[in-house]
Formats: structure tokens, sequence, C-alpha cells
């Protein structure tokens, strides 16, 4: 059966006609009105000055909204989120930043309230609607690079970042949302990460009695002392992880297949460092399992590779990496043990600039994740807040 374009264009005119509408534009307009009247009220917004400025900000951030799918709901829900977490209901200070993060929950697929969450904690904390954004692309770029799902780390993130704040970390924002990816990538929450900081970062008492219980555990275990905790735990989670990737480093084995086994002492031994540690056994074992992987990988990968590399360039060559099969995906380009050669420092780092620059376009990956279907509602909603304007 052959397509008739002729009427399909016919029928796609048709569709977009009734949804521009009288009726459409009158109901976007009563929609749009009883919202502003809604959160004038909840703002508590008097004046004819302010509540005409209040509706040209909520007017044009509904506008700009639509190409990126965001609906008048969301975006008076956003307002109101945004206002509760900064602690104002200053609209017009805070329709910009509602505006800046439109293009995000599309794009990355966190939720809005979780964005919003993010946004909220940094703004109360003085960050700039720069520096937010710039969150939001550092989420997208770190788990690009460490091959995580990205909106389990906008969750995750969302979580921890007022006890995070509370506890003033050295830490900057940027390595944070890293430092949630790479937990992310060893199976393990980065909550339990530094709700364990937390036990050690200011107990010398607690820090002497993990110490003591680490050394009777033996193995690398044994080389702990209470200072190097509570220092590992004042400076924040990613030293406390990496002090614990140490001590795990080398138990358990990966088989040819890939599968992980760990022998019933090593796990005894796991169970009581966790309980040391403040951390659950299987955050334990999951760490060495991801650092029995990562072994498994270098061992194949020439040295010369790694040389004057830095630490995103290494995590991107280790994700695009196949142990089992022994093979390296570079930009679409699959290189196997007889082609590493090919492979260079300077190859990865241009591969990795393209990807961090493509994760980073947040409203170009909104746009390219919509449907035909939301593309074209879209497209209609552009229309129909242009009377909205008012």
């Amino acid at each position: 059966k052959t397509i008739s374009w002729s009427k399909a264009l016919s029928k796609m005119g048709e569709n977009f006609a009734e949804n521009i509408s009288p009726q459409k534009i009158v109901n976007t307009m009563m929609q749009f009105d009883k919202s502003l009247s809604n959160i004038q009220r909840k703002f508590s917004v008097l004046g004819s000055d302010n509540i005409a400025s209040a509706s040209k900000s909520m007017s044009e951030l509904n506008s700009n909204g639509a190409q990126f799918g965001v609906s008048i709901e969301d975006n008076f829900k956003s307002m109101e989120e945004l206002g509760d977490a900064i602690k104002t209901t200053d609209i017009n200070s805070l329709a910009p930043l509602a505006q800046s993060l439109q293009a995000i929950p599309g794009a990355l697929g966190i939720a809005r309230e979780e964005v919003n969450g993010i946004a909220g904690s940094m703004k109360f904390m003085g960050s700039s609607t720069e520096s937010i954004k710039a969150e939001f692309s550092d989420i997208a770029i770190s788990s690009k690079i460490y091959g995580v799902n990205v909106s389990k780390v906008g969750a995750e993130l969302n979580k921890i970042l007022p006890k995070v704040q509370r506890m003033g970390f050295k830490e900057s924002n940027a390595d944070l949302a890293k430092m949630v990816a790479h937990a992310e990538k060893l199976g393990i929450s980065l909550d339990s990460i530094v709700s364990a900081t937390d036990k050690f970062q200011m107990g010398m008492d607690e820090s002497l009695e993990a110490a003591s219980s680490l050394q009777l555990v033996g193995g690398k275990f044994a080389n702990s002392n209470p200072f190097d905790i509570m220092a590992a735990a004042q400076s924040g989670p990613k030293a406390y992880t990496k002090m614990v990737e140490g001590m795990v480093a080398g138990i358990g084995k990966l088989n040819k297949d890939g599968d992980f086994t760990i022998d019933p002492v090593d796990r005894k031994r796991l169970k009581m460092a966790s309980e040391a540690l403040g951390l659950s056994v299987d955050d334990m074992v999951n760490i060495s399992k991801a650092g029995a992987q990562k072994a498994q990988k270098l061992d194949f990968l020439p040295p010369s590779l790694f040389t004057g590399m830095d630490e995103d360039s290494k995590e991107f060559l280790l994700n695009s990496t196949d142990a089992t099969t022994k093979e390296v995906t570079i930009d679409g380009e699959v290189y196997g043990v007889n082609e590493l050669s090919k492979l260079s420092p300077t190859l990865i780092k241009s591969a990795l600039d393209s990807t961090k620059a493509n994760a980073a376009d947040l409203a170009k990956r909104n746009k390219q994740n919509q449907s035909l279907k939301e593309s074209f509602d879209s497209l209609i909603n552009s229309f129909l807040n242009v009377f909205t304007m008012f």
C-alpha cells in the first residue's frame, strides 16, 4: 500500500488547525490566568504594577518553556518549588532561574521536582543561576564519562546535596556530581558514603574504634589508623570512597566470563570491615567487584595509553573498554587487542571533548529526545502561548 503524501499533509493541516482553534486559544488563556491568579495569592503579589510585572515574567517563562515541552502547570509548579527551597516569593527573581532549568527534565530524564531541589539547594547557599545551570551540565558529562544513568545521578544528588552542604566538605559541586556518578558505577549509593563520613568527621573515639576493628580483620584493613579515617571523612565522600577502594583491592576474583566470586573467609572479613566503616556488606562487595573489573581492563590495555592522561580521560577509556571481548569502542570505532596501538591519548582526549560538548548541550538534547508527537505539541503550544502575553 502506497502512502498518499497529499492526504498525509492535508491531515496534518487539519490537526494543526484544530489544535489552534479559537476554543483552544481561549482554554490556554483561561488556564494561564487561573494559574497566575493562584500564584499571586500564594506569593502575596499586591498592587497593579507588581501584578503586571508578575504577569509579564510568567508569560515569558511560559512562552520559552513551550519549545522544551514544559506545560503551563509545570511552569507554575516549578516557581512554587523553587520559592519554597530558596525561601522567597519574588516572582521576578525566580522566573529567570526557572527558565534556565526548563530544558533539563526533557534532556536528562531527571524529574522536575529533583531538578528544582538541586537548583533550590544551590541557590539558597548563594550559587548563581549560571553556576546552577553548569552543575546540570556537569551531571550530564559525569554520567556519560562513567557510563551510568543520568536520571539516577540527578536523583541521588538531589537527595544528598542538603546533607553535604551542612557538613561543609572541601569538594566542589562539580566534584560532587562526578562522585555521585562514580558511586553509581561502583554500585553503591553516595548517601551511604556521606552517612559514614558523618560518623567519623569529628569523632576521634569512633575513628579509634573503627581502626581497632579493622586491624583485627587483617590484610590491607590492618594498615588503618584513626587519623587517616578521620582525615578522609573530613575531606569528603571522594576521599572516603578512595580509602575504602584501597582497602578492598584484591578481594574476590573475576572468571573469564566476568562472574565475580568471593570465598567465604573474605566475605566474613568484608562483613566485619563494613560494620567498622559504617557501610553495608553489599556496598563492600560491589566496591570489590568494581575494583576487580577495573583491574581486568588495565591488564590488557597498554600502560603507555595512560601516560599524562587526566582522570576524566582515564575513566572514559575504561568505560569504553569491554574486558570480556578485549575491545575498546571510541567514537563508534572498535579496537581489538591487535589494534590497540592505533589508540593514543590525543585521540581519546579528542573523543572525550566531543562527548562532553554533546552531553552538555541540554537544549539540543531536549529537542532531540522529543518524539514526533511531542515536537508537534511543542510547536502548537508555542503558538498558543503567544496569547498569554498580555
